[in-house]
């Protein structure tokens, strides 16, 4: 088999024990995994951060991304996401990767 058939295999693998994970767990480590975030940042200096937006199952990551704009921070993710408006406040959106190159 190809390494890029074992690679989807294994992705898929991974997308199902996600899925399959019970919601009130997945929120409370959402929200964990956010404070912990929350806590780097907040003990840092960073200017810029650049963040995968979740899929599917994913550790949802949109409280943290709303802190880091909260706080001034440019957060961008992959072209592929295009511009992608934040749940918690519509008028904010997050910049693709390929605009901030020349920072």
């Amino acid at each position: 088999m190809s390494t890029k058939n074992n690679k989807q295999r294994l992705r898929n693998s991974f997308f199902a024990q996600r899925d399959a994970y019970p919601i009130v767990s997945k929120k409370r480590d959402d929200a964990a995994l956010n404070d912990q975030l929350v806590q780097l940042i907040d003990q840092s200096e960073y200017l810029s951060v650049h963040i995968f937006l979740p899929m599917r199952s994913e550790p949802n990551l949109y409280p943290f991304i709303q802190h880091l704009l909260d706080r001034k921070i440019k957060v961008s993710c992959p072209k592929s996401f295009a511009t992608v408006v934040c749940p918690a406040q519509s008028k904010r959106s997050f910049r693709p990767t390929s605009e901030n190159h020349s920072d």
